[in-house]
């Protein structure tokens, strides 16, 4: 995103990469179990994947954003350590 605001090119192999990073953590939050984290990390990949997949309602209620997703991981880390 950096790359894109400063020099208004965007680095599709970087997108490629953020995509393939998302989706295979989410193959492995299924795998754990952590289903709901799992999509939101599932939807992440395919909107790097392919920015117009979703609109902007769709990603809004998805809530996708980088500190909810943290935020509920934090959390469930701190459940599994009880």
């Amino acid at each position: 995103m950096r790359e894109l605001q400063n020099n208004g090119k965007r680095n599709y192999g970087a997108e490629n990469q953020l995509s393939m990073i998302w989706t295979n953590l989410s193959f492995r939050l299924t795998d754990l179990g952590l289903d709901t984290l799992a999509k939101k990390c599932d939807i992440k990949g395919r909107h790097w994947a392919d920015p117009e997949q979703f609109d902007s309602d769709f990603l809004e209620n998805a809530d996708v954003k980088l500190e909810t997703m943290e935020r509920t991981a934090l959390l469930i880390l701190q459940q599994l350590k009880r």
